[in-house]
């Protein structure tokens, strides 16, 4: 013998049951709806020769998938490093060593998705940004 339900019973777990999939389905939506950063390198001209230099690079898509924070940071960071390796070896570039500074702080976007590094490249090896007031 089946329990007895009120009329209502089903059309209102259905409805509750279909709002919460809506809701999870718009969750996941937005929660992948990023805009994507673009990658590579770009470089700032400075006066005396200075050039600012920028890197960034998207971590390994395995750890992208897997939505393992600490992995986006480790391969997004270490793609970056050799993204500014490799600029730095053209030929425009004497006595890295001595002429290029790296900036210690490290940007990473959309939880380690994305990781930017920053450096400075100075012919002379001084390291001084002009200052924007003068």
């Amino acid at each position: 013998m089946r329990p007895e339900t009120s009329g209502q019973g089903r059309p209102r777990r259905s409805l509750f049951l279909s709002s919460v999939c809506m809701a999870l389905l718009a969750f996941v939506a937005c929660g992948k709806a990023r805009d994507p950063i673009p990658t590579g390198i770009t470089l700032t001209d400075y006066p005396g020769g200075k050039v600012g230099i920028t890197s960034t690079a998207q971590a390994a898509q395995r750890t992208i998938d897997e939505q393992n924070p600490i992995m986006m940071r480790n391969t997004s960071c270490e793609a970056a490093r050799l993204l500014m390796k490799a600029e730095l070896k053209k030929p425009g570039y004497k006595s890295v060593t001595k002429n290029f500074k790296q900036d210690p702080r490290t940007e990473f976007i959309y939880d380690g998705e994305y990781c930017r590094i920053r450096g400075l490249y100075d012919p002379e090896g001084k390291f001084e940004l002009p200052d924007p007031g003068r």
